[in-house]
Parts: structure tokens; C-alpha cells; sequence
């Protein structure tokens, strides 16, 4: 699947599996995660998470967590690659955030605006990296220089622990995360 396919498949409107008790359950699985990461249950089998329980997580327990001006964030997984989309009011998170922006940086995240993003995830030994591949305001696809930019003048002085094209230490003891289509395996070393 191309990167411009999945994402124009992320920003299309799905059917809504979001519900209280998806939400439920991805609360107990991360709560089995942490008790693994910990060493209490030291069982083999991976912890699956699907689709549906990521995105009720993020719709029903996320919501003080997400920054003011995004709404609607939806993830699709697909094997080695996680799609993300939100309606971001550009407007809101400037004024949440009170960093000057690159004057073309400024022009390009404007108003209100459907954003999708897809990147590459690989983990494997207790570390995982992420590759953005590219971004879409809207209709206007951003890749290459253009992304760099967006992503050194807009994301990283927001989030400066973002880590894109680096590798990162999986939380939890986690030795690896596998995506594949509308699922994630999360794995622990065997004990």
C-alpha cells in the first residue's frame, strides 16, 4: 500500500467501533502491560490491542491529555505503518502554545484543518522507531522539505521528546510492538 493511499484511507470516514467498554478493556490491558513491564505476570503470550480499543482509549480516557484544538483522533493500524488523523483548529494550538512560528511554517497550519499523518514503526529488542513519512493538511500533501520544516518549526519545539527517525526505549520492559492490519501485538521478553 502506498503512503498516500493509507492515508487518504485514514482521513476517509469510517464506521465508529468507539465504545465505553473498548475503552474498558484497553484500560485492563495496559494495566496487564505495566504488570508485566514489572515482572508480576510473567506470562508468554503477547497482549493484543486492537484498532477499537486505541481509538475508545484516546475518545473516552484521553480526553483532558489531548492539546486544545484537536478533536476527533482516530489511529488505523496497518502492518509496519500507524496512520493518524484529527480536526485541528491551527488557530487554537498557536495561541495554546505562545511559540512564534517560521512565517511559511505560520501560512501553511492555518484555521481548521483535517490532518492526516502516516509513518513506518519498527521495534524489535526493546526499541522501537518511528519514521514520518508524510503529512496531509486538507487536501495538500507535505513531504520531504516541506514536512522537515513543519516538523522542526511546529512539532518539535511542542514536543521536544518526539521521537521521529530516532530510536527510543519502549516503555514498560516491552521488548517489541508489532503492527499489523487493525491490530498491535505487544510482546515481553520470555522470563
Amino acid at each position: 500500500m502506498t503512503a498516500a493511499l493509507a492515508v487518504r484511507r485514514c482521513a476517509a470516514p469510517a464506521e465508529d467501533g468507539n465504545s465505553q467498554a473498548a475503552a474498558d478493556r484497553m484500560e485492563k490491558k495496559l494495566a496487564q502491560i505495566k504488570e508485566k513491564g514489572a515482572g508480576r505476570n510473567g506470562l508468554a503470550n503477547p497482549i493484543l490491542l486492537s484498532e477499537d480499543e486505541v481509538n475508545s482509549y484516546f475518545e473516552y480516557r484521553m480526553g483532558a491529555r489531548i492539546p486544545r484544538g484537536v478533536s476527533q483522533v482516530r489511529f488505523r493500524l496497518h502492518q509496519d505503518r500507524v496512520a493518524g488523523s484529527a480536526l485541528v483548529d491551527f488557530e487554537e494550538v498557536k495561541a495554546a502554545s505562545r511559540r512564534p512560528l517560521n512565517p511559511l511554517v505560520d501560512q501553511l497550519l492555518s484555521g481548521k484543518r483535517p490532518v492526516t499523518a502516516l509513518g513506518r514503526f519498527t521495534s524489535e529488542k526493546g526499541t522501537g522507531m518511528f519514521h514520518l513519512e508524510e503529512v496531509s493538511l486538507g487536501s495538500l500533501a507535505l513531504r520531504g522539505l516541506l514536512l522537515d520544516l513543519v516538523v522542526r518549526h511546529f512539532v518539535l519545539p511542542r514536543y521536544p521528546r518526539a521521537a521521529i527517525d530516532q530510536p527510543f526505549r519502549l516503555p514498560e520492559n516491552i521488548e517489541q510492538i508489532v503492527l499489523e492490519e487493525g491490530r498491535a501485538l505487544v510482546r515481553f521478553p520470555r522470563r
